[in-house]
């Protein structure tokens, strides 16, 4: 899940051609670049580029991974966002491998299945920060997440 909280204007959204035998991630994992011209792949460490989908699944409720919302049929292109912004997101890792519980103002970095983590500063590709810490969030579908707060850089 990914809830942006800046207005999209300000927000640059990136067209990648949706290769359906490598993305089987859902909204608001992290990818990145692959070999092949103009696609992407859920990230699975710390890499520099990476960018936020911003394409939503196919069912909200349950996010059955690779289920994507009709759009991504008729276009072929699944859409990252890139910049400046601040969001809420449900796919952070704080298990001990990923870094370990997350604390106000701690640098992010992507980590494996397209996760946020927490980060070293002189170490890892920082891709944001924590803004707020995690709290539970229930949407209209009766659905409750929960999320952390991070603005990118």
């Amino acid at each position: 899940m990914l809830e942006l909280l800046t207005d999209i204007e300000r927000v640059e959204r990136i067209d990648y051609i949706f290769p359906s035998n490598s993305i089987s991630g859902f909204q608001g994992c992290w990818v990145t670049d692959t070999a092949t011209a103009d696609t992407v792949a859920l990230t699975t460490t710390t890499v520099g580029g990476a960018r936020v989908i911003w394409t939503e699944g196919g069912n909200r409720t349950t996010e059955t991974a690779g289920s994507w919302s009709p759009d991504v049929g008729e276009t072929g292109k699944i859409t990252t966002l890139a910049g400046h912004y601040r969001a809420r997101t449900s796919k952070y890792n704080v298990d001990v491998m990923a870094g370990g519980a997350l604390a106000l103002g701690d640098p992010l970095r992507t980590w494996s299945g397209g996760e946020l983590a927490k980060a070293t500063l002189g170490t890892d590709y920082i891709v944001g920060y924590v803004t707020k810490l995690e709290t539970s969030v229930t949407f209209g579908t009766g659905q409750t997440l929960n999320v952390i707060e991070f603005i990118t850089i």
